[in-house]
């Protein structure tokens, strides 16, 4: 008997591995690979989050908004703040800090349009009730300080310790909680709030 060689075409392949009928034939190709993966409403690495909810999809920019200048805009407009970013702070507490859980937290911010470098240089270099181990918040721990509803929703966008590459970097708005990854030369609307860890 002779042996016969059989070549799948690659469109059988392709069905098989859909299928799951062929785990050899490829894995689920990784969400964001492709720039619809983001925003399809599928699972198309199969881990159980779907388009923007999927770490792969963070930097595409149907997860982002576009222009430098929409991140701010989209602040103002959820803090009701439309017309430019306006001043409203409840009366700080007596030494300016507040406690968001684990974290000592700066009340006022810097006061002043801010870039990331000097943001991060600026809580470095803090002194607030004698201490001096200040820094620059990451992301999730802004996400926290607007969860606890303790700070002002003035429209401005707060710098993060969180960078991606080596000329961008995320804040977070105080108008929405939302995180919007920047160049690090942005400056308008944007400022330093900086924490400290009490454990």
């Amino acid at each position: 008997m002779k042996n016969i060689l059989f070549f799948p075409s690659a469109s059988l392949l392709l069905f098989l591995a859909a299928s799951g009928f062929c785990t050899a034939c490829g894995a689920p190709s990784p969400e964001g690979e492709n720039e619809s993966d983001c925003s399809d409403n599928v699972d198309n690495d199969k881990d159980g989050k779907i388009d923007c909810d999927d770490d792969g999809c963070l930097l595409k920019t149907a997860c982002r908004i576009p222009s430098t200048a929409a991140a701010p805009d989209a602040e103002k407009e959820a803090s009701g703040t439309r017309a430019g970013p306006k001043q409203v702070f409840a009366p700080p507490p007596p030494d300016n800090i507040l406690n968001v859980e684990n974290l000592q937290v700066q009340f006022n911010h810097n006061g002043a349009d801010i870039k990331w470098k000097d943001a991060k240089e600026y809580c470095e270099g803090l002194v607030l009730e004698g201490r001096s181990d200040w820094r620059l918040p990451t992301k999730d721990e802004l996400v926290k300080m607007y969860k606890s509803g303790k700070f002002p929703k003035d429209g401005y966008v707060f710098w993060s310790s969180d960078t991606s590459g080596s000329d961008r970097a995320w804040f977070v708005g105080m108008g929405s909680g939302a995180a919007h990854e920047f160049g690090k030369n942005h400056g308008t609307d944007s400022r330093a709030r900086c924490v400290r860890n009490t454990q």
